[in-house]
């Protein structure tokens, strides 16, 4: 802390010896050894508030061992009885009151959140209620974010998420935040690997939202001198920790695409760690570098044209994490663009911006197969009899052969289906006509699912569609 340790637990100690007299209870002799056991016996008296007890650790505590605020507000914690609604009240009113610092706070929450009393999705309400007790002006309050950040008592997610929070509140500003960044990632100890797997910990935090998992990579990979291997881990660990469904995840990274705080050469390998692990497609991959260059442009400086080097190798692996058609060669392209024409910052991004023109020119539809009918009212048939199925196919230039069609029986025993010919459709485009033959051994009618699979592509690189199932009732033939 900033504030003489000793003048903060003079104070403190005064505090607590008045609140001692009025409750009647035996005074603390804070000349203790470095086991604390008369501060445990202390704390562990039902009758003390958990704002009382917290501002006793902080006064006892005057060594710097942070080890020991850890452990000492964790007793505190567990001292407490009563219902959990009981328990959340102290724990909140301990947050509110001002006897005792921030750092010491985060301890509490972070003993509040192991011992199971608040799930992790309350952590940024409890970090708002310490942030909110602070007194003092704006760089008084900025010192104790300092303090809290620098600390060891508190883990690097739980940092992140103090940062986040003052951010949001308006504590800090953006400026603000990147140095409390950095000061967090400063204060992690031990060796390289060390400080690397808290840094992965924090990242693989499903409750830290991921500009901030980004904002942290980007520091710790500058801060630690972390290799491309580990930059590459890191981010693979940040996409990998995405929840919810598809839409939410690609909405995440969609964010951070059109984010001024992030630097471009880390948007470019967020796009390639989503392709890799099959979050997004083509164009989403497409449209999010657009939405990155189009971030970049307002922030133009000398780093962009230095970094020239990186901004190709990434380019070049997203390529890699393409299917090997036009779309990869094309992005391909746009790093050759850069490295062979591009000498400053307006014309990297005039290069990129021509290719990416190209690209999104170049990008087809995905194809798609469908049933044109109900699925769920079944088609009735007698075994050896031909029956028209109606499919659609996008685009409509491709074409739907009979050859390049198999039927899957999805349920249904005793019955097979064989594909007689397919046929454009005279009424509707993209539609064709198949005509289906069933067969069937039952003596019984078997009511069967069956779905019909499309081959296309090359045969070096065959694709495959396939659409729903839909219901055939195949009655045995008459005897």
């Amino acid at each position: 802390m900033k504030i003489n340790r000793l003048l903060l637990s003079l104070a403190l100690l005064s505090a607590l010896l008045m609140t001692a007299c009025d409750n009647e209870h035996p005074e603390v002799d804070i000349r203790l050894e470095r086991d604390y056991s008369e501060v445990i016996r202390a704390i562990g008296d039902s009758n003390r508030s958990l704002a009382d007890k917290l501002a006793l650790v902080e006064a006892a505590v005057n060594d710097g061992s942070d080890l020991s605020l850890l452990k000492l507000v964790q007793a505190a914690l567990s001292s407490l009885s009563g219902t959990l609604e009981g328990k959340l009240t102290a724990i909140q009113k301990a947050l509110q009151a001002g006897t005792s610092s921030l750092e010491t706070k985060m301890a509490l929450i972070e003993a509040t959140l192991k011992s199971g009393f608040a799930d992790y999705k309350s952590r940024q309400a409890l970090m708002l209620q310490a942030l909110q007790s602070l007194n003092g002006t704006a760089e008084e309050k900025l010192a104790a974010m300092e303090a809290a950040v620098k600390s060891q008592a508190s883990t690097l997610e739980s940092k992140l998420a103090l940062i986040e929070t003052a951010v949001k509140n308006g504590f800090a500003d953006t400026a603000q935040s990147q140095e409390l960044l950095l000061q967090a990632v400063q204060s992690l100890s031990g060796t390289l690997e060390e400080k690397l797997a808290a840094v992965g910990t924090a990242i693989t935090d499903v409750n830290t939202p991921l500009e901030s998992k980004l904002a942290l990579l980007e520091t710790a990979i500058r801060e630690l001198f972390a290799d491309a291997k580990e930059e590459t881990e890191l981010m693979q660990q940040a996409v990998a920790s995405l929840q919810g469904t598809m839409e939410e995840k690609l909405a995440a990274i969609e964010s951070v695409m059109g984010s001024g705080t992030t630097g471009l050469d880390t948007k470019l390998d967020l796009i390639a760690a989503a392709l890799e692990q099959g979050i997004g497609d083509r164009k989403t991959a497409i449209q999010n570098l657009q939405t990155a260059l189009d971030t970049a442009v307002p922030g133009l400086n000398t780093t962009l044209s230095e970094a020239k080097s990186d901004i190709i190798e990434k380019l070049t692996d997203i390529s890699g994490c393409l299917i090997t058609d036009a779309l990869a060669m094309v992005f391909k392209a746009i790093a050759d663009t850069i490295d062979t024409n591009a000498q400053s910052e307006e014309e990297v991004l005039d290069a990129i911006g021509k290719a990416v023109a190209e690209l999104q020119a170049s990008l087809a539809p995905t194809p798609a197969i469908e049933y044109v009918g109900d699925p769920t009212q079944a088609i009735t048939v007698t075994s050896g009899e031909t029956f028209s199925v109606v499919l659609s196919l996008v685009p409509a230039s491709e074409e739907l052969a009979a050859e390049s069609l198999r039927i899957v029986v999805v349920a249904g025993e005793k019955c097979s289906f064989s594909i007689k010919s397919s046929q454009k459709s005279q009424s509707a485009q993209g539609q064709y006509d198949v005509q289906v033959t069933a067969q069937s051994t039952s003596e019984d009618p078997v009511d069967a699912a069956i779905a019909f699979v499309y081959n296309y592509g090359s045969q070096d690189e065959a694709n495959y569609l396939t659409t729903n199932p839909f219901r055939v009732i195949v009655n045995p033939q008459n005897p």
